[in-house]
């Protein structure tokens, strides 16, 4: 045979292409899966080694799959299963392996002879079903039969991603979060505008018999956008955590079917006893190997391209990367946990120490891995002085704690290879499920009337039962029977057999009604079934419902961060940790803020413990609990307001004295900070609500909330005054509540909140209460809810006396007027100089501070409950001289009984 050999290699080459293509290196978007990971599943499956089974030698599936499906070598099989069982490459492994199955470090697998594995539970979702007639089968070989592809529930293409290298193309599909990736079906679904509305017939066969039913079209699109799934599909999900950056460019990978993700490890930068810090890192990026990034960081630290780093260790562990970056006396660790995915950790080490060795990362002293075999931890050491951030920035420019995924979502539709939006891929998982129910529907239709059929003969049989089992012993063998009933009363050949395979005295027995029963039931059945064929909105919702049991089975949580801002535009509140803080604020204006486990629980009558190393002649005065990423508006005596963020006030240990507010704001030397509100940002958002503000002569006003979003540095007005008053309370309300004034000689005033019309911002509110004691002033004002039931008014003196008094004691008057007492004021107990609200539902604790800096913490559930005119118990012992300035609330801590935490004294 003579040919051209150009034509020959061109269709040789072509058929190779088309063979690496379909065959090998690109998932079916039906089931995300390629043709040996579909075997290997398969396999398992048909040999039982299912999730509930034991363990089997990963030798005997691979051996199962190489001599029955997958033509290719056992390597290539072994090392495909491997991967489908490590947790740092997929998303929801589909493998639950036994024994050695390589780690993020690049380690091999242990050979197949030593492993063994089964299907992971969620595995179940690829192939129920399957024995249905769901999916369609193809000869392997002369012998065996393969599906094209699995009948799979889960939208795995997206949930475990893909990547490959076909011949002229290639595929990288990025993992995602099964929630979410649910969540956006379910969005596409209810934003469908067609779904499966035309009817045609089919003809099917049952019992030997041809028969035609109708089934609508399974066709399927959505009007929903690429915009609008980002609001259910965040971004890609890595099994190995991480953070990633950009939604403008996770959404043009969306809306196009590639796009570039920048994603980042998660380092946290820890400082230790003594000024030291550190950095550490806990996620790695995607596909990053945690040996190779030490390694990197090590060279850096060395060649001082990283600065600063004097010790660096992996204290992973196996389900943890920690990767930790330390300085010692002054120094700095940083610490990894998270890595990017597909990054070996090992590479990861190798080429930090590189980095260091070399100085392009300066400040690196010393790198370890301290990862254990359930996380990362990679340990960075930084000598003193360095400055972690710039370290930090440093480990992100020139290793691979960052690193970018290039996705490149090509899958096969038909056998066709295609770029795909997210959009398509949803749509076209839709539409396979759609064809799934239909063609399980209709396996079960088939067998429903085969069931009838039968039934239907019983009760023909039923009817002449006399004559049947007559003609059957006057039979002379089977046959001979069989051919009499056909002959005698119509029956088929299989309506005829089901009679003779039962037994002549069961035949007799055989209750009437329950043969009539099983064919009502088994008629309504059949009309269920050919009612969701011909119905498209009833096959959507099988579909929604199963997607929804999915979901509440196997939906997790996400593990990789994702950021809306791009690499170098990122805000403080996407870096700041929102967590629960204390700030206090003394009379000279120092103010700090502490974390919120600062004080531990005291009885009541204990001396309290050290809240800041004060001036002599300072005292605290104002304690507020609040969250880091709230705003801090803080109002001054003479009325101006300033806003800050939490986190912009200064940590300090509890010992420390803090740091003068004026270096921060612009407040004038002769104004003091007389309040301290923190409001949350979606409260500030919202503009809804009202700040009220009560002076010291007890003057009171609202202003709404949004007066006060825009403030200056300078600050801006928020009361006008009159001479010699000064503010001493603002908070935010609802409008509608009620109002608890309360004075230093012990009087209060409750009215309702509605008697003060809301002012703007210049205005000087109304009178509160009337003082009537000479050199009277308010000390707190209560905002009581509407919902005031077991609500306590909680009062405190001078000399460290206290009670809590129920709220319905304090009957509703008039605004304006002098009230009724609230506490009964002598020289043991000395004046008031706290009032707070109490919530006896909620458990929580008390904060007491002294002129003397002192604080104790206490349950206030000690508190005992007392009428209006009583001195209440001693909360606290002062020392000489000594007296009660302030108090506040804060949440109960889980801990109550630990020890006050280690700390430095120093500031």
């Amino acid at each position: 045979m003579q040919a051209d050999i150009t034509n020959q290699m061109q269709k040789a080459y072509l058929d190779y292409a088309m063979s690496v293509i379909v065959s090998r290196a690109l998932p079916d978007v039906r089931d995300g899966l390629k043709p040996v990971h579909r075997r290997i599943i398969y396999a398992m499956q048909d040999q039982g080694i299912y999730y509930t089974s034991k363990f089997q030698k990963s030798a005997s599936v691979v051996g199962e799959v190489m001599k029955n499906y997958h033509p290719h070598g056992n390597e290539a099989i072994y090392e495909s299963l491997v991967r489908m069982g490590q947790d740092f490459s997929l998303r929801y492994p589909l493998i639950l392996p036994q024994g050695n199955f390589g780690s993020i470090d690049g380690d091999p697998a242990a050979a197949m002879r030593y492993t063994e594995c089964k299907m992971s539970k969620i595995s179940d979702e690829l192939y129920k079903d399957i024995d249905n007639d769901t999916v369609d089968f193809e000869l392997n070989d002369l012998q065996n039969q393969e599906p094209l592809y699995l009948p799979s529930l889960l939208p795995n293409l997206l949930l475990n991603g893909s990547s490959g290298i076909a011949v002229g193309m290639a595929t990288n599909i990025p993992p995602h979060n099964l929630r979410e990736v649910v969540d956006g079906i379910l969005y596409m679904i209810d934003k469908a505008d067609e779904i499966g509305k035309e009817v045609h017939e089919k003809e099917i066969e049952v019992v030997n018999q041809k028969q035609t039913i109708k089934v609508v079209a399974t066709d399927f699109s959505s009007e929903a956008t690429s915009y609008d799934l980002v609001d259910y599909i965040q971004g890609p999900d890595f099994p190995t955590g991480g953070i990633i950056y950009d939604q403008s460019e996770i959404l043009h990978m969306y809306a196009t079917g590639k796009g570039r993700v920048v994603t980042r490890a998660k380092m946290n930068i820890e400082e230790l006893k003594n000024g030291k810090t550190r950095i550490v890192v806990t996620e790695i990026p995607y596909q990053i190997q945690k040996s190779t990034l030490l390694t990197r960081i090590a060279e850096l630290a060395k060649i001082k391209k990283i600065d600063g780093i004097v010790d660096l260790r992996d204290e992973s562990s196996r389900n943890e990367i920690r990767i930790t970056e330390e300085l010692k006396n002054g120094k700095t660790r940083i610490v990894v946990t998270e890595i990017p995915y597909q990054i070996q950790k090992s590479t990861l080490l190798t080429r930090i120490a590189e980095l260091a060795k070399i100085k392009k990362i300066d400040g690196i002293v010393d790198l370890r891995d301290e990862s254990s075999r359930n996380e990362i931890r990679i340990t960075i050491e930084l000598k003193k002085g360095a400055i972690a951030k710039k370290v930090q920035n440093s480990l992100y420019k020139y290793t691979q704690l960052q690193s970018t995924f290039n996705a490149n979502m090509v899958a096969l539709i038909n056998n066709e290879p295609k770029l795909m939006p997210l959009k398509m891929i949803l749509e076209e998982f839709i539409k396979h499920r759609q064809q799934v129910v239909v063609r399980r529907t209709i396996f079960l239709l088939k067998k429903a009337k085969s069931r009838e059929h039968i039934l239907l003969g019983l009760k023909i049989a039923l009817d002449n039962l006399d004559e049947v089992i007559k003609l059957i012993r006057s039979s002379k063998d089977a046959d001979a029977a069989k051919i009499s009933l056909i002959n005698k009363f119509g029956f088929t050949d299989i309506q005829a057999q089901a009679i003779l395979d039962m037994q002549l005295r069961r035949l007799a027995a055989l209750e009437r009604q329950k043969v009539e029963d099983e064919l009502k039931e088994i008629i309504k059945t059949i009309k269920d079934y050919e009612g969701i064929l011909i119905s498209g909105e009833k096959i959507i919702n099988i579909i929604k419902t199963e997607l929804i049991d999915l979901k509440e089975k196997f939906g997790d949580d996400r593990k990789t961060k994702v950021i809306k801002g791009k690499v170098g535009e990122i805000s403080d509140e996407d870096i700041v940790v929102n967590e629960k803080c204390i700030i206090t604020l003394s009379d000279s204006g120092y103010i700090k803020r502490m974390k919120k486990n600062a004080y531990r629980i005291q009885g009541r009558g204990g001396t309290g413990v050290s809240g800041g190393e004060l001036k002599e002649e300072d005292q605290i005065t104002t304690i507020r609990t609040c969250d880091s990423h709230d705003w801090a508006l803080i109002f001054t005596n003479s009325g101006k307001v300033y806003k800050m963020r939490v986190w912009e006030i200064p940590e300090y240990t509890r010992k420390a004295k803090g740091t003068p507010i004026i270096n921060f704001l612009s407040v004038p030397q002769e104004e003091t900070v007389q309040a301290l509100l923190t409001i949350s940002p979606e409260k500030l958002e919202e503009k809804s609500g009202y700040i009220l503000l009560v002076t010291k002569h007890g003057r009171i006003k609202k202003t709404e909330l949004e007066q006060f979003e825009n403030i200056r540095t300078s600050g801006i007005i928020s009361i006008n005054l009159t001479d010699k008053d000064s503010l001493v309370f603002a908070d935010i309300s609802s409008g509608k509540n009620e109002v608890l004034l309360v004075t230093l000689y012990g009087q209060s005033i409750r009215f309702k909140e509605d008697d003060v019309r809301p002012m703007g911002r210049s205005a000087g509110g109304v009178t509160g209460i009337k003082l009537i004691h000479q050199n009277d002033y308010v000390i707190g004002a209560i905002i009581i809810p509407n919902d005031n039931k077991d609500k306590y008014l909680l009062s405190i003196s001078q000399n460290g006396y206290g009670k809590k008094t129920p709220l319905n004691e304090y009957r509703l008057q008039t605004r304006g007027g002098s009230g009724i007492f609230t506490y009964k004021i002598s020289d043991k107990t000395g004046l008031l100089v706290s009032a707070r609200l109490i919530d006896g539902k909620v458990e929580a604790d008390m904060l007491v501070v002294t002129e003397q800096g002192m604080v104790i913490r206490m349950d206030s559930a000690q508190i005992p409950s007392l009428g209006r005119y009583t001195i209440g118990v001693r909360l606290i012992k002062l020392k000489e001289d000594d007296k009660v300035t302030s108090a506040a609330i804060v949440e109960k801590e889980s801990d109550i009984n630990t020890p006050i935490l280690e700390e430095n004294d120093e500031e």
